[in-house]
């Protein structure tokens, strides 16, 4: 029997199977959603609920993992709540 995938959530750091976090990844400059995981680069996992990205924009974990400056983690962050809000 094969064993689920587990990821680190950057926002929280908490551990869960792969299949129930966000994968984003950098493309050209912008931050990217990668649903099926097929991107390259580097990516990074998040909970799908608000208080994770809360606290992702907080650490600034985002800008230093996936190397992003200031306007592009403000624009992504912008997107992804519209995103969680929906």
């Amino acid at each position: 029997m094969r064993q689920e995938p587990v990821r680190s959530c950057t926002g929280c750091g908490a551990r869960r199977p792969k299949r129930e976090l966000l994968r984003f990844t950098v493309k050209d400059g912008d931050v990217v959603a990668d649903p099926h995981c097929r991107l390259g680069g580097r990516g990074w996992y998040i909970c799908p609920d608000g208080d994770c990205l809360t606290k992702l924009e907080r650490k600034g974990r985002i800008a230093k993992a996936g190397r992003l400056d200031r306007e592009v983690l403000a624009r992504f962050v912008k997107e992804i709540r519209s995103e969680v809000a929906r």
